[in-house]
């Protein structure tokens, strides 16, 4: 190498590292670096210059000429494989293989995301060094990647608090430990159980709605009180849920205002103690007849003068209270009356129970049969939600459940019915919708606490006001397979785990003392 050469590249590497060093030292840009990055270059390309028989010999010889091509292959595979890795990122498409679809969305999630006709942001903020972060945002990712996995609107983001303090004013975060915001068109929902795919997607649906649907709640009448959270009649803490998916619960007392508001999505009559006048009952049939949505929940002995309202619906209750029937050590039949009766889901083709596991149950105190009656209005569709267990009677009295002569034979029967159709007398073709059960427990605080009616109750008030995309999202639990081992089964098996690998082994053990001793 010449000695001009030598010199030309010590200088090219001297004004390299005087570039790097000040880029470092200044963490931006400044425009005497075009000066030093173009030294470099100059001095580089100088060097060449004066070596350039030696650069000729250089590639002129076979072995650069092999490794040349040596290193075109590697920069080519490198290329396509970079190239495989962009497109599967960008175009990638995951199979849940679970019996369970433990890996997917429900249908009810996907027709939410499908639907959407721009961006939603999801946004979660959290504190480094935070307990349980790390695990948190993991979590959160594989959550969101199976929204993601079905629509490219969906996009999410981690924001850390200490580095974006004006995001996390606007927002109102207050707390580290992680806290999710769903934003859609300006609108914003917060998550906090942010792993769930029930909270994430009622999120979604309450970010995309622009108003809010109205429940008038009917009181005055001795009605489930909407004001008490404490004892289990009220229906408080029905309030919170209903808010939550963008449900405004406004009272109504239809005996001193006989008249359903027109902003009115949903009308609901919980538990009435004392009958209704005459104007609230045309009041509430004016309401059906221009398509209104009203749920009817009714007491044994309690028909608070609807049963002429529902007569018209095709509809009448029993009026009677219900006990489970067991047989003694004897075989004689008794009657538990404090006992509950069991419930279960009966039509798994409607929006209210089809998210709801056929094995599951739950608990209803006496509530009274729901009867269709023979000649129902051919313009209505009925579909029974909830039947009793085989083994319950009615009675016309409590006091009747502990005298077995009064007692009939055990049977099942429907609690919960809807309805859907032409109001009887309507002028136009508006179609009503109705919800009518045989117990108000299942809209009282009780039934929050208890998942299946809280699930029911959710989904009623969803269905009625036709947001069946708010329909809850029943949990996924891994299905199970059972095995069971015959005697001949378990033969094989003890074959397979124990014998075979053990006369491998003395096979093994055989070949190798025979090869030795040859």
């Amino acid at each position: 190498m010449t000695k001009l050469g030598k010199l030309g590249l010590g200088l090219a590497m001297l004004s390299l590292i005087s570039f790097v060093a000040s880029k470092s030292i200044l963490n931006g840009w400044m425009p005497f670096l075009w000066v030093q990055l173009g030294l470099t270059v100059f001095f580089f390309v100088l060097t060449a210059y004066f070596e350039r028989h030696l650069l000729v010999d250089f590639f002129t010889t076979k072995t650069t000429k092999n490794g040349m091509n040596m290193g075109v292959m590697i920069l080519l595979v490198l290329v396509v494989l970079i190239l495989v890795n962009v497109l599967s990122i960008r175009n990638y498409k995951t199979f849940d293989m679970t019996q369970a679809r433990l890996n997917s969305l429900s249908d009810q999630s996907i027709k939410v995301v499908k639907a959407l006709d721009d961006e939603v942001k999801v946004r979660l903020f959290y504190q480094k060094g935070m307990e349980g972060i790390d695990q948190a945002k993991d979590r959160f990712r594989r959550a969101i990647r199976l929204y993601q996995d079905v629509s490219e609107k969906v996009t999410l983001e981690f924001v850390d608090m200490d580095e974006k303090p004006k995001l996390v004013e606007e927002y109102g975060v207050n707390k580290g430990t992680g806290l999710a915001f769903v934003e859609y068109k300006g609108r914003r929902n917060r998550v906090e159980k942010f792993d769930d795919e029930q909270e994430l997607t009622n999120a979604m649906i309450k970010a995309t709605r622009e108003k809010d649907k109205i429940i008038y709640w009917a009181q005055g009448a001795g009605e489930a009180d909407m004001a008490d959270t404490t004892t289990r009649e009220g229906a408080g803490l029905m309030k919170a849920p209903l808010e939550a998916i963008r449900f405004s619960v406004k009272t109504l007392n239809l005996n001193t205002s006989p008249k359903i508001p027109d902003d009115a999505d949903v009308l609901a009559i919980v538990g009435p103690k004392q009958d209704y006048f005459p104007p609230a009952i045309a009041a509430i049939e004016a309401y059906l007849a221009r398509g209104g949505s009203v749920l009817l929940a009714l007491e044994p002995k309690r028909e608070a003068g609807l049963a002429p309202l529902l007569a018209k619906m095709g509809l009448m209750v029993s009026n009677k209270f219900s006990g489970t029937a067991v047989q003694d050590i004897s075989g004689k039949m008794v009657v538990e009356p404090k006992a509950p009766v069991i419930g279960f889901s009966a039509s798994q083709s409607s929006e209210l129970v089809k998210n709801i596991s056929p094995n599951e149950y739950m608990q209803l105190k006496q509530p009274q049969a729901l009867i269709r009656l023979t000649e129902t209005p051919a313009n209505i569709t009925y579909e029974d939600l909830i039947k009793t267990y085989q083994g319950t009677v009615q009675v016309d009295s409590l006091a009747d459940l502990e005298n077995p002569a009064k007692i009939g034979a055990p049977s099942e029967f429907n609690v919960a019915t809807s309805l859907k159709g032409k109001f009887p007398g309507a002028a136009d073709g508006k179609e009503f919708m109705a919800v009518v059960t045989g117990d108000a427990d299942l809209y009282n605080n009780l039934s929050v606490s208890q998942k299946i009616s809280r699930d029911f109750a959710y989904n009623t008030f969803a269905y009625l006001g036709k947001e069946t995309d708010l329909i809850s999202i029943a949990p996924k639990d891994p299905a199970v397979t059972a095995m069971t081992l015959t005697p001949t089964k378990s033969f094989m098996m003890l074959g397979y785990v124990f014998l075979m690998p053990f006369a491998l082994l003395i096979a093994g053990i055989v070949f190798f003392v025979k090869r030795r001793s040859a």
